[in-house]
């Protein structure tokens, strides 16, 4: 009676202990995949999270890596939450940053301009002080290049104001004229361009009108053929001096298409007669034909200097 006994519980021990210690080795199995998984999806938003980073969408880094660090809480991936957080936060800040008003903005250009102004005339000390003041209402790229510029003036060659004796003018270098945008004032140089030549063609018509008709009388009549090219290099060599005959000579290469020819005649022509308001004209008129309006702007301005 006693070995019965004792056979049947080890038979129903073996039974038990044959289906409950399974148990916990699935479970294992199980807790250690949900791991490997969770690591693998946490590279992948760690991986994604760099390549915004790369880009300097530190915000959009920083939501990937957090979502990373909450799969797979490594030393790594909390480092890399912390630096983007205090990347996103610069990064705020900047755009958060005031932009100038539309009077600030306005005060500021006004204040360039006479600082521009200042330093043509040499006085380079009163032109960074206008720059500076147009900084701290814009403190755009291009003051603060103006600003850097006269520094190195200043330091080269000390405080220089204009002198009285008046100056030779010269065909300005290209680093030289401050980047201006064409569309906005092409209107104005159209304008100044076509008050030039209009001027010019009503004093002609205002003269013929006052002068006495009963006075006149035909005399005689000349036929007149249009000059050629040819003639017009004839007339120009022979008077290196006329304004009029070496516009006309380049105008003619305009409309014959030699337009680096033109250009020569018009910057011999400043280059020669650097205090003739008409030679600076022309030239502006030039640059204004095809577009080019910085450098005609620049022309005008010395055109209306002088």
């Amino acid at each position: 009676m006693r070995s019965i006994y004792i056979w049947t519980t080890r038979f129903i021990l073996s039974v038990s202990l044959a289906g409950i210690l399974p148990a916990p080795n699935s479970s294992t199995v199980l807790v250690a995949q949900s791991k490997k998984a969770k690591a693998s999806q946490a590279s992948k938003y760690a991986k994604r999270g760099s390549s915004k980073a790369k880009k300097k969408d530190y915000r959009g880094a920083l939501s990937d890596y957090k979502k990373a660090y909450q799969l797979n809480p490594t030393s790594n991936y909390k480092k890399r939450v912390q630096q983007l957080t205090s990347l996103a936060n610069k990064q705020g800040g900047k755009s958060a940053a005031k932009k100038p008003s539309k009077k600030q903005a306005a005060q500021a250009i006004a204040y360039a301009k006479r600082g521009a102004s200042k330093a043509k005339k040499k006085d380079y000390a009163g032109a960074l002080k206008d720059y500076q003041r147009a900084i701290k209402l814009n403190p755009s790229a291009s003051n603060k290049k103006r600003v850097q510029q006269l520094q190195t003036l200043l330091k080269k060659g000390g405080t220089q104001v204009a002198s009285s004796s008046p100056t030779k003018a010269k065909v300005p270098k290209m680093s030289d004229i401050p980047a201006i945008s064409p569309v906005k004032y092409a209107n104005d140089i159209y304008n100044i361009a076509e008050a030039f030549e209009l001027s010019s063609r009503n004093l002609a018509r205002a003269t013929q009108y006052i002068d006495d008709k009963d006075k006149r009388k035909v005399e005689k009549i000349e036929t007149r053929r249009t000059p050629t090219t040819a003639d017009l290099e004839r007339a120009a060599w022979k008077e290196p001096n006329d304004i009029r005959l070496q516009v006309d000579l380049a105008r003619n290469y305009e409309a014959g298409q030699r337009f680096e020819d033109a250009k020569e005649i018009y910057l011999k022509l400043v280059a020669q007669n650097p205090f003739n308001a008409d030679a600076h004209f022309h030239l502006g008129s030039f640059y204004a034909r095809f577009g080019q309006m910085t450098k005609a702007r620049h022309a005008f301005d010395e055109a209306m200097d002088v």
